[in-house]
């Protein structure tokens, strides 16, 4: 009767928990890209962005006044899921190298960015995030990859560049450019 009670309780105790609270054992390195992230894409005083966006051949370039909306939108990917929920032994493989630290995706996955790269100074500061996506099913194939650099704990500028293809049309290619510059 005690057992029974007991496991009863604990089921509704971690049934009540969210998803959140729940802790999710996980790579060092990826909580600290995701804590990084967070702080480094964050409001920059007297900082205007210089935006270059290529379509195809066709090229449009603007100053706009720092917003991080802005960041967050080009950012899409890498801002709406967890790094340290992602990347686990079991998905990706972790290579130490001498200016950083790579995850590659391995075969069997199909979820998640293909490689992870991530550059750290001499004193193990992320000064660099490269992120390649791979995206395919029957009508649409789509490769992109995603270039961060860092100055302490701010982000400097970023690239986007993607190629798209639809069954039956030719490729699509566009690339986003950002620096950030100071008034």
């Amino acid at each position: 009767m005690n057992k029974t009670f007991i496991l009863a309780f604990f089921t509704c105790l971690i049934s009540c928990l969210s998803p959140d609270d729940i802790e999710i054992t996980s790579d060092t390195d990826a909580k600290s890209l995701d804590d990084f992230l967070r702080t480094a894409i964050s409001d920059q005083e007297g900082v205007i962005l210089n935006k270059v966006v290529v379509f195809d051949d066709q090229t449009e370039s603007a100053q706009l006044k720092f917003d991080t909306l802005t960041i967050k939108k080009d950012l899409k990917k890498l801002v709406e899921f967890s790094f340290a929920r992602l990347i686990r032994s079991t998905n990706y493989n972790k290579t130490i190298q001498k200016d950083g630290v790579l995850f590659e995706r391995k075969l069997k996955e199909k979820k998640g960015p293909i490689s992870i790269e991530v550059g750290k100074s001499n004193l193990g500061l992320i000064n660099s995030l490269r992120v390649k996506f791979e995206e395919e099913n029957y009508l649409y194939q789509s490769n992109q990859i995603i270039q961060l650099s860092f100055a302490g704990k701010k982000l400097v500028n970023y690239k986007i560049e993607e190629v798209q293809k639809l069954i039956g049309m030719d490729p699509s290619s566009q690339s986003i450019e950002v620096r950030f510059e100071k008034l």
